[in-house]
C-alpha cells in the first residue's frame, strides 16, 4: 500500500510539472538562455490566439502614432522650443507625453537597440511611399521646372515661365503637402536618432566617445563606400550624427532615384517655385507660443535637406565632387528662391 501511494504521488508531480509547463508555454513565446520573452495575447486572423512580444507591440503602436497623429492630425506640430512635437489645440491628446526627446530617451532605454531598429524600419517604410508621393507630381512639373532654372534671371522670359508654371498649381500644392508630411516623420526620426544617442552617451560613454574619433578620421561617406559603411552603419545605431551620409535612407530610395532621375534634378526649382503658388506659404501663419508655423512649413527644411543630399549621392564619383554637386543644389534653391521673391 505505502508503494501504491508513493506511486500515485509520483504521478500527481509529474501531472503538477506537466501542467506548470503549459502554463508557462501559454505566457512566454519561447525561452533564449534560460530566461522568457513577456508576451500578449491577441487574436490572429485565423479566429486562434497568437502571441506578440512587447517590443512589436511597442513598434506597432509609434507605427500607428506616426501615421494617425503625426500625419494626419493637422493640429499637431513640431516646436523647437520644446524639442518635440506639440498640439496647438487644448482637445487634442497630450501628444507632448511620448513625442518629445524625453520621453523617446526613455523609450530607447526600454526596448533597447534592436527595439530603436524596429521601429526605424517602420518609419522608412513611411518614407518611401511619402517620396513616391512627392515624385508623382514632380515629373508632371520636371520639364517646365528645367525651363524655370534657365529663365529665372531673365526679364524678358521669366513672366511667361510663370504663367506656364501657374498651371501647375495642384501639382505644387500636392508636392509640397506631401513634403510637409515627410518633413515631419523625418523629424520624429531626427529625435528618436538624437535620444539614441543621449542614451548611449549615459550608458557607454567610452564607447560612444571611440566610434566618434573612428569616424573623424574620414571624410564623410557621400558615396557609399562599402569600406566605410559598416563604421557609419555602428555610428547610426549609437545615435552619432553622420548626416548628410545616410545608408539605410540611400539604399531605401536607390529604386526610386533610378526610375524617377530626372524628376529629382528639378527638386531646387520645384521648392523655390513654390514660395510663389503654394497655399502652405499664403496661410502661415506664426505662433510665437511654440515657434512654429500652423501649417508646420518649419519641418520642411528636413524634407529639403534630405531629398536633395540624397538623390545627389551617386557611386562613382569623388567625396570632393559630391560635396561640390550637392552644395551647388543649395546654392541653386538658395538663389532661385531669392529671386523670386524679390518680384512679389
Amino acid at each position: 500500500n505505502n508503494n501504491n501511494n508513493n506511486n500515485n504521488n509520483n504521478n500527481n508531480n509529474n501531472n503538477n510539472n506537466n501542467n506548470n509547463n503549459n502554463n508557462s508555454s501559454n505566457i512566454t513565446d519561447g525561452t533564449l538562455g534560460g530566461t522568457t520573452t513577456p508576451t500578449t495575447n491577441t487574436t490572429t486572423n485565423d479566429g486562434g490566439i497568437g502571441a506578440v512580444s512587447m517590443l512589436d507591440a511597442t513598434c506597432s503602436w509609434y507605427t500607428h502614432f506616426m501615421c494617425t497623429s503625426l500625419m494626419k492630425n493637422r493640429s499637431i506640430v513640431f516646436s523647437p522650443i520644446a524639442n518635440g512635437f506639440v498640439s496647438r489645440r487644448d482637445d487634442t491628446e497630450n501628444i507632448e507625453m511620448y513625442s518629445d526627446l524625453s520621453s523617446l530617451s526613455s523609450l530607447c532605454s526600454l526596448v533597447g537597440p534592436y527595439g530603436v531598429k524596429a521601429i526605424n524600419r517602420e518609419i522608412l517604410k513611411e518614407v518611401y511611399k511619402l517620396v513616391e508621393q512627392i515624385g508623382i507630381p514632380l515629373k508632371a512639373m520636371s520639364l517646365n521646372l528645367e525651363r524655370l532654372d534657365e529663365t529665372y534671371d531673365d526679364e524678358s522670359a521669366i513672366s511667361n515661365t510663370l504663367k506656364i508654371l501657374k498651371k501647375h498649381a495642384s501639382d505644387i500644392e500636392s508636392f509640397i503637402s506631401s513634403s510637409v508630411l515627410l518633413g515631419q516623420v523625418l523629424r520624429f526620426r531626427s529625435l528618436l536618432h538624437s535620444a539614441t544617442g543621449h542614451v548611449t552617451i549615459s550608458s557607454l560613454p567610452h564607447l560612444h566617445g571611440t566610434v566618434t574619433s573612428c569616424i573623424a578620421q574620414y571624410p564623410i561617406n557621400l558615396s557609399d563606400d562599402l569600406n566605410l559603411m559598416p563604421m557609419d552603419e555602428i555610428a547610426y545605431d549609437m545615435g552619432i550624427n553622420i548626416f548628410p551620409a545616410d545608408p539605410e535612407m540611400h539604399l531605401l530610395l536607390s529604386p526610386l532615384s533610378q526610375q524617377m532621375a530626372d524628376a529629382w534634378k528639378v527638386l531646387p526649382q520645384a521648392y523655390a517655385i513654390s514660395f510663389l503658388f503654394s497655399s502652405h506659404w499664403k496661410e502661415a501663419i506664426y505662433n510665437p507660443t511654440h515657434q512654429v508655423y500652423d501649417t508646420n512649413l518649419n519641418v520642411l527644411s528636413d524634407a529639403i535637406l534630405a531629398l536633395i543630399s540624397t538623390f545627389n549621392c551617386s557611386a562613382g564619383k569623388s567625396q570632393q565632387q559630391l560635396q561640390a554637386t550637392i552644395r551647388a543644389e543649395f546654392l541653386k534653391f538658395l538663389e532661385i528662391s531669392s529671386v523670386l521673391l524679390l518680384r512679389l
